[in-house]
């Protein structure tokens, strides 16, 4: 009935008939896949407020904080400009001042870590640990800016805008060192991406170098980055962003110049018309030409609008935010992973976020709520199938995600139609949920359409948006098996500051993650991962701990298991302790006025042996920047690192970073000397 009705109205709109200036638009979905839907939908925070029930209302899967000096390190951390060095920070994270930043991160000025934009705060007064912790329990992405300087300072940190000395070069090192150290390893917040500066190619925003100078910038953050992650945080990748920029032309130079040192291409759009696509292609293109043949996922941190009262309208929701978000969902050069709207709450007293006013007197824009409807219908990496309409004015997607549930989204910025869709290609019954944006009327469930044979028939609004869902498969609501989770090792030492445990391989149609729990000890918690196998590190030695796992599965239901039975580990006795003894240093001239080191380390235990099969890394400075040198002792204890020749010589100065040996302890505090130089010729 549903479809000879179309008909009719068609046939009668077709004679001039019709008593209605509303036409019948046809739309006809794919039954083949086109791609992927962008992966991350986000925001920037603002510089007031924070708010977790709002974000998880919005539905945004990522969140950008403007992190940095300005906020966790508004004063030298520990007083002395230039300490601790990279080679100390690297021999042992303890050098850096903990108290300060555990006090920084949980005690903010004026009691906001909002301070570094208004002190006292406008409004919110909430720490960086509640941010963290609230957005890691909500399965929100951190995407983390580190800036060293920006407009409000700090004052102390303008010498190393940009770094230049070796003192410079400490401080910005150490920074980010123990801002991923302090997130990640002595706790346990999960943030994995970084953005390296804000805006760069922009003068106010705070960076005082040229774009060489940047480009070292990058990578000296990178290397601080990565330094955590291999030697703290195994099997964990970070991601860094680059080089987060306001003009597209530094996105051609970053890949020309640093394109081993960040993983993400980061840029910012702000088009006049609000339509970011050609700004995309033009990323998408560099990427084809300077990358090297490595397909570098695109990120959009900031677009919309900085503009006060923008997203107050329908049609600049319609214009800008939802086309945008669709657009980004379609294959090859207009893909987007990642984006960021600027910004989810006003910037200080600037009406330029979704949400207007103070933490008692929200305002709701309209643009918040064509986002929510538009996130609700593509977010996460589903697969798309190509929608086309007869009328070119009409903008459609269509998702599909891994339970099965369809999604159908189309964006009007023209006249009020009637849309007979066709799905099916997809699916050809059921019944689903209408939501509307448009015509008064906030991203609110107007129906309940049913499909004929694959087709339905709805309304759209001028300046509006419609998502209709159908579901697939039911919802997932059972937990996986085995429930309660079993052990397939139960946990066991494998030295004497780790123990090992794993869990019974978990099955379950929506796929599974496990979470292994530290019951008693004072061990660490793993955090929901996917692999079946946990290590945990950093143990105290002769201690028991005990400990539980769970599973669930990656439904959006996320259906847990019941805990598995407590069981116990007691880690090693504590091992010997090594050291290093001596660090003779020479020199030789390999060829003609070119001159190079030999620093022969040499590494004893406790009781004076000399230690076999220590792998010893050490950083070379002074006339040559070498970067890191490793080797491995031989009976005696020694091994022998060798520098870069370098022409007309100089000072070579090596510093022992780490030393490893299966069945002993590096103890730093132990050594001898920790460095050594020699001058050549």
């Amino acid at each position: 009935m549903c479809r000879q009705l179309v008909c009719l109205m068609n046939f009668v709109l077709l004679l001039g008939l019709t008593t209605s200036s509303q036409a019948v638009d046809t739309m006809t979905v794919s039954g083949t896949p086109l791609g992927v839907s962008s992966v991350y939908t986000g925001a920037g925070e603002g510089s007031a407020r924070f708010n977790i029930n709002d974000i998880v209302d919005l539905g945004i899967n990522n969140y950008r904080i403007w992190g940095g000096m300005s906020r966790w390190e508004y004063e030298d951390d520990d007083g002395v400009y230039g300490s601790p060095t990279i080679a100390e920070i690297k021999a042992n994270p303890d050098v850096i001042n903990w108290a300060w930043w555990d006090n920084a991160m949980t005690n903010p000025p004026c009691g906001s870590d909002y301070h570094w934009s208004d002190c006292p705060p406008l409004s919110c007064t909430v720490n960086a640990r509640t941010i963290f912790q609230q957005l890691k329990d909500n399965n929100v992405k951190v995407v983390l800016t580190v800036r060293n300087y920006e407009e409000h300072g700090p004052a102390w940190a303008a010498e190393l805008n940009p770094p230049n000395t070796p003192e410079d070069w400490n401080e910005w090192w150490e920074h980010v060192f123990a801002t991923v150290y302090w997130l990640n390893v002595r706790n346990d917040y999960r943030v994995d991406d970084f953005q390296v500066h804000n805006e760069p190619d922009n003068p106010p925003q705070g960076w005082g170098g040229t774009q060489e100078e940047y480009f070292l910038f990058v990578q000296y953050t990178n290397d601080a980055i990565q330094y955590v992650y291999s030697t703290y945080l195994p099997g964990r990748t970070p991601q860094v962003y680059a080089p987060v920029s306001k003009g597209r032309s530094w996105v051609a130079d970053s890949l020309i110049n640093v394109p081993d040192d960040f993983d993400i291409v980061d840029f910012h759009t702000y088009s006049a018309t609000g339509d970011w696509s050609g700004h995309v292609q033009e990323v998408h293109g560099y990427i084809n030409q300077y990358g090297g043949g490595r397909d570098y996922p695109v990120f959009v941190s900031e677009w919309g609008t900085w503009h006060e009262n923008k997203y107050d309208t329908e049609r600049f929701t319609v214009n800008c935010i939802i086309k945008n978000i669709l657009n980004g969902c379609r294959p090859g050069n207009d893909y987007v992973y990642g984006s960021q709207i600027f910004c989810l709450y006003d910037w200080a007293t600037y009406g330029s976020g979704l949400i207007h006013g103070g933490e008692t007197d929200p305002s709701y824009m309209p643009g918040y709520y064509g986002m929510r409807l538009a996130i609700r219908g593509v977010q996460g990496g589903r697969t798309t199938y190509e929608t086309t309409s007869s009328n070119s004015s009409l903008q459609a997607i269509t998702t599909e995600d891994g339970a099965g549930n369809i999604s159908l989204v189309v964006n009007n910025p023209g006249r009020a139609t009637t849309v007979d869709a066709d799905l099916s290609a997809l699916i050809s019954s059921g019944t689903g949920t209408m939501w509307q944006f448009g015509d008064g009327i906030m991203d609110e469930v107007v129906g309940s359409p049913t499909l004929d044979n694959g087709y339905v028939v709805f309304d759209v609004p001028s300046l509006g948006a419609i998502l209709i869902q159908f579901g697939g498969a039911p919802p997932d609501t059972n937990p996986p098996t085995p429930d309660p989770m079993t052990w397939a090792t139960v946990p066991y030492a494998t030295s004497s500051s780790s123990i090992a445990m794993v869990a019974t391989t978990a099955t379950d149609a929506s796929g599974v993650e496990y979470y292994f729990s530290c019951t008693s000890g004072g061990g660490h918690d793993s955090g929901w991962q996917d692999d079946t196998y946990y290590e945990d590190t950093g143990l105290q030695a002769a201690t028991q701990y005990c400990y539980t796992v769970k599973a669930r599965d990656k439904s959006p239901n996320q259906n847990q298991t019941a805990e598995s039975t407590v069981e116990c580990a007691t880690t090693l006795e504590s091992e010997p302790e090594m050291y290093v003894n001596d660090i003779a240093m020479t020199w030789y001239e390999p060829k003609s006025n070119y001159y190079a080191a030999r620093a022969t380390v040499w590494i004893k235990d406790e009781y004076t042996s000399d230690v076999d099969g220590a792998t010893v890394t050490g950083a070379w400075s002074g006339a040559t920047t070498s970067g890191d040198s490793q080797g491995q002792t031989g009976q005696d204890g020694k091994v022998t690192l060798e520098s870069k020749a370098v022409k007309g010589g100089g000072t070579f100065t090596f510093t022992v970073t780490d030393v490893s040996a299966t069945g002993y302890t590096y103890n730093p505090a132990l050594n001898v000397m920790d460095s050594n130089s020699v001058s050549a010729p």
